[in-house]
């Protein structure tokens, strides 16, 4: 509301006349790296990991808890509001 762009130590976003351009610290918006799957189930492809279903249900959990910083929400360039944390399903 009071300043054209918001920084933080995973995003840089600038407000432009057509909307906003958010530049992430890392893009991830790729298909390309590893993919891990659970075994057990159908059969998985060989560009992909095959993992234990125990090892499977640690990495979701870790994926579904957020460091907090990540939980940051921009309300305006000095405003700040954060998700609350929540447990794994």
């Amino acid at each position: 509301m009071d300043q054209d762009s918001y920084s933080s130590e995973l995003l840089t976003s600038y407000r432009l006349a057509n909307g906003v351009l958010h530049n992430p610290r890392s893009d991830r918006r790729t298909t390309k790296g590893v993919f891990h799957l659970a075994e057990g189930g159908l059969p998985i492809p060989d560009d992909k990991k095959a993992v234990p279903r125990e090892v499977f249900a640690g990495l979701l959990a870790r994926a579904l808890t957020p460091p907090s910083a990540v939980l940051e929400l921009p309300i305006t360039s000095a405003k700040r509001a954060k998700l609350p944390a929540s447990s794994p399903c």
